[in-house]
């Protein structure tokens, strides 16, 4: 079964969660930098690029932190696609 994802707005306007069809992890992650994405393949790509600060991790979404430079309208189809795209290449690792 491939991987679907939606984009689903938070009480916080920094954060966009983004939510799959399928289970990512089993327990939540919380990651800020690029030493605790390490061996989180998604985390990893996720993390390069420049407007996102921070994720969250569980069950079956990603929570994505950006910075106050860029709004959402210009990034979420993109990081929709992106994360669609990478866990139906990858799968989650």
């Amino acid at each position: 079964m491939l991987y679907t994802i939606y984009a689903e707005s938070t009480p916080n306007p920094e954060v966009m969660k983004f939510v799959a069809n399928r289970i990512l992890v089993d327990k939540s992650i919380e990651i800020t930098n690029m030493d605790n994405a390490r061996g989180i393949d998604i985390a990893e790509e996720l993390l390069k690029f420049p407007f996102i600060k921070s994720l969250y991790m569980s069950s079956n979404f990603i929570s994505i932190s950006k910075d106050k430079n860029i709004e959402w309208e210009e990034i979420a189809m993109h990081l929709r696609t992106f994360i669609s795209d990478f866990l139906n290449d990858n799968g989650i690792k």
